[in-house]
């Protein structure tokens, strides 16, 4: 967590990998314990770049998501100055850190969520297409991606809406194209 006293001038972002039970300390026997050194940081980049979630807020981790128990500062990894040894934190000098404050890095975002933010805020009246076109390059992805919730709860809300006489079948079949709807198999 970024704290403005904290008397630092770099992070250093760490990974831990565990084991399954993710219980610590762990046991003797458990070798599945390993600290990776991800980057560093000035503490000014992630202050100004860095995305700030409050307790509570919805992140992706691969194909899972969670909720965060506690205030994060999402940094990717990408943005990070990288090392080749452990050694060569001892090399970081004052005049690194000042290049650091004063570089910019990119997105601490998800290509996948920077595109479906940009689908929010057209839907918003925030954004137009031209603004997605403009993500969608800049991110490398020009397919649909999908959406958070299920495929079957937009088609719920797309027949409601029919029902209601607020919608016709044409827009269900563009929904169609972009979407599939998965009919129930049974439990």
């Amino acid at each position: 967590m970024h704290d403005e006293r904290l008397d630092a001038d770099i992070y250093v972002m760490t990974h831990l990998e565990t084991p399954s039970k993710r219980e610590l300390p762990g046991t003797t026997r458990q070798r599945k314990w390993i600290l990776y050194i991800c980057g560093w940081v000035s503490k000014e980049r992630v202050a100004s770049e860095g995305v700030y979630l409050p307790r509570g807020s919805l992140t992706e981790q691969g194909r899972t998501w969670f909720t965060y128990r506690g205030q994060e500062i999402e940094y990717y990894n990408r943005n990070l100055n990288g090392l080749e040894t452990v050694e060569d934190l001892l090399s970081i000098d004052p005049p690194d850190v000042e290049k650091d404050r004063n570089h910019k890095g990119d997105l601490n975002l998800t290509s996948v969520d920077a595109v479906r933010i940009a689908y929010d805020l057209i839907g918003r009246g925030v954004l137009s297409e031209k603004h997605l076109a403009f993500v969608q390059k800049e991110t490398g992805i020009n397919k649909i991606v999908k959406p958070v919730l299920h495929s079957n709860q937009y088609f719920h809300l797309l027949y409601w809406l029919k029902e209601k006489g607020a919608l016709t079948d044409s827009e269900i079949e563009k929904a169609r194209k972009i979407l599939q709807e998965e009919p129930y198999s049974g439990i």
